[in-house]
């Protein structure tokens, strides 16, 4: 499994999305946003918490990722579309698979939730982990976490830690290796949505999947999946709650 960039170049790739993503964050925050109104430190970062701000700031992520990956790889790198992974062979059966390793990652993550006892001390921790979620199925922060979700987030994690990182990995370290450091990588990235054990799973899954198909659909399938699930678990937990 080749890749012809260096690690400089994955940390310098990152970077720039995270330096893009949180300037445009910043200035729509102060231009839209409760931050606006904010005078001292304390305010602002309580504006940042805030559900539609954190959204934004997960969708302007996961779509700078998304568009510097592939101009990266296309320009530079010179790596085609299906070189790279992303094409249509056998895709119902790609698609397919991804979505059941989507959903059992999502039911091991709920697992060990209750084994943590996150879920069983009461509404409040439950509240609090829902918080990044509307209450209401017709609030408009939907239109940004659906997509966001289903599509941003799932297409550029695939792009970048299986297209990227993992191949940097695979081709320098043992198989294992690389699929543990790269599955640790991707939890610890996109650990602000959804917990971090499932999210380790899905990331060494996913690895082991574009290992042996050579293809980042299952991986994307799997991640969508997931994001699905969580919509609807929110969705459901706020409903029982009464939130």
């Amino acid at each position: 499994m080749r890749a012809n960039w260096k690690f400089s170049d994955l940390v310098a790739l990152y970077l720039t999305t995270m330096v893009v993503a949180l300037s445009l964050w910043t200035v729509l925050a102060i231009a839209l946003g409760p931050a606006r109104t904010a005078s001292r430190p304390e305010e602002l970062l309580a504006a940042a918490q805030e559900p539609e701000s954190a959204w934004i700031l997960a969708t302007l992520l996961a779509g700078a990722l998304t568009l510097l990956s592939l101009w990266v790889l296309g320009n530079r790198f010179r790596w085609t579309l299906p070189e790279l992974g992303l094409h249509t062979f056998r895709l119902v059966e790609m698609v397919t698979l991804g979505v059941v390793v989507g959903a059992v990652a999502f039911g091991f993550g709920l697992l060990v939730l209750l084994a943590v006892g996150w879920l069983i001390q009461g509404s409040a921790s439950t509240a609090m982990l829902l918080r990044v979620f509307p209450v209401r199925a017709t609030d408009p922060l939907w239109v940004l976490i659906v997509p966001t979700l289903l599509v941003l987030n799932p297409l550029g994690a695939e792009l970048f830690f299986r297209g990227m990182f993992y191949r940097y990995a695979r081709a320098r370290w043992r198989p294992r290796v690389a699929l543990w450091v790269t599955a640790l990588f991707f939890a610890l990235a996109s650990g602000t949505i959804g917990p971090t054990a499932s999210l380790v799973l899905l990331g060494a899954v996913n690895c082991l999947l574009f290992e042996r198909t050579g293809s980042l659909v299952p991986g994307i399938a799997a991640n969508s999946t997931l994001g699905l699930a969580m919509v609807l678990w929110a969705l459901i937990q706020q409903a029982t709650l009464g939130l």
